[in-house]
Formats: C-alpha cells, structure tokens, sequence
C-alpha cells in the first residue's frame, strides 16, 4: 500500500497492519462444550451414537479427552466473493480423499461465512461423492468465530486480492488462534507473513492444487 500510493500518488504514507480484536485458546472441556453445541445445529460435529462423543472429543467419567485417531478439523472463513476461488480447496480434498489410506486422517472441513456464491458452491459440495472428507458451510454466533477457530487444526485462505494492496483479516485471526495456515499466494501477502515460519503459525503459500 505504501509503494503504491508512493509510486502512483507521490504520498509518503506508512500501512499499519491490523492485529486480532482477541486472542484465543480453548482447553479440551471448552472444545468439547463448542462441539456440543454446535453439533445441534451442525450434526457434522456430532456423534449419532453415543452423546458424550462429538466428532473429536469424547467425555468418559467427568474428563475430556481427543477421540483415538480422530479427524483432522480444516477450518477457512469467506464472503463468498470472485475473490476466493473455493474451487482449489474443493480440488484439493477431492485428491486428498482419493489418496486416503488408514494411515491418513478423515478431515472435517468447516467453510464458515456468507455472500453472493455460496450457494453455487453449496451445489458444487453436494456433488461431491468423498468417503474420507466431510464438508460443512455454517454461519457462526461472532463469540463462537473465534472458539471455533482455536479448535481447528488448520486453516485456509483463499483470499486473492483483485488490488493487490488489502490483507485478509482471516489469516490474523487465525494466526491468534494460533493454528497454522495455508494461504493464497498474492503479491502483498508476504507483508503479513513468512514462507514456512511465523511467531505462532506455519504458514504454506497455496500456488495450485498440489500446495496442499
């Protein structure tokens, strides 16, 4: 933004990044009680036979523990814009459950947000036929966002930014979560973070299908 408004403007400015409003941890209890709760609404988060599981966590005797070999949670926020192509991470885990064996993981994949295409890519999840990958779009509660993102194991960005200048807020949300991140690559993301290291997070430049 800066060399922008300097080259095409003749401003001399300083961009000032934005931070996260909180920052956010979650012990098993409090992700156990915010897949409890979610799950009423989502039954993806659930288990159907036994009601002290949900998807990851299982309650035995008052304490809480992560389900033996449990899914991995992908979590990625948008508005459903032009600019996130949500066709690369629907590739993606279409690959991924291809290639699955029992030594992989099942992923549930949690799209949180609303706007103009969702539902043309809720038709475009519906046709998918995967055995491994679970897909859910949902519309959270704003104190759960961030709950449900510290209890994600990994989150996506997709945003490209058709200016080139802005930065998704997604990511510093995620990053204060402090879950690692993959991202769309677009030539002003490498102001908010670093190929393969950050002071919280992993961060992976997404370049095609195949970065997954």
């Amino acid at each position: 933004m800066s060399s922008d408004l300097h080259d095409n403007w003749g401003v001399k400015a300083y961009s000032l990044h934005d931070r996260p409003t909180v920052l956010t941890s979650l012990s098993l209890r409090q992700k156990h009680n915010l897949l409890n709760k979610l799950k009423l609404t989502y039954p993806v988060f659930g288990d159907d036979d036994d009601a002290n599981k949900t998807a990851l966590t299982v309650e035995n005797e008052g304490a809480v523990s992560h389900l033996p070999q449990r899914s991995v949670l992908l979590i990625s926020s948008t508005s459903w814009t032009p600019d996130e192509d949500f066709s690369v991470l629907l590739s993606a885990l279409e690959k991924y459950d291809k290639e699955c064996t029992e030594n992989h993981p099942n992923i549930i994949c949690a799209i949180t947000g609303n706007g103009p295409q969702k539902s043309y890519y809720e038709g475009k999840i519906e046709e998918l036929d995967m055995s491994h990958v679970k897909i859910v779009t949902l519309w959270l509660e704003p104190e759960d966002y961030p709950k449900l993102l510290a209890a994600s194991d990994v989150g996506v960005s997709l945003h490209f930014s058709s200016s080139g200048l802005d930065l998704p807020m997604k990511v510093v949300d995620m990053f204060a979560a402090g879950i690692p991140v993959c991202a769309r690559n677009f030539k002003c993301l490498k102001e908010l973070v670093i190929h393969g290291r950050m002071d919280v997070s992993l961060m992976t430049v997404i370049t095609s299908v195949d970065s997954f």
